[in-house]
């Protein structure tokens, strides 16, 4: 499995948005917009698995600095957060 951080993402981008969005690459293990404590608001990041290395990476390469929901995301590897 692979897991990629999405970054700058709106706020009103919801789990099922980025699921959406990321499954033209491959299978999607997980989709998940990360919300703060309390009220349950977007962090504007999430982060999608992927099944495969490969899937992951065709993801990134195209979708990365891609507009959604009209914001320009980032997305990249896990490991270049240091996560």
């Amino acid at each position: 499995m692979s897991k990629l951080y999405v970054g700058n993402l709106a706020l009103s981008t919801t789990d099922d948005t980025l699921h959406q969005t990321f499954v033209w690459f491959g299978m999607v293990v997980e989709a998940m917009v990360v919300r703060g404590h309390g009220m349950g608001c977007s962090c504007g990041f999430g982060f999608i698995t992927y099944s495969s290395v490969e899937e992951a990476n065709s993801a990134m390469t195209v979708l990365n600095k891609m507009e959604l929901e009209g914001k320009i995301i980032k997305a990249s590897h896990v490991s270049d957060h240091g996560q």
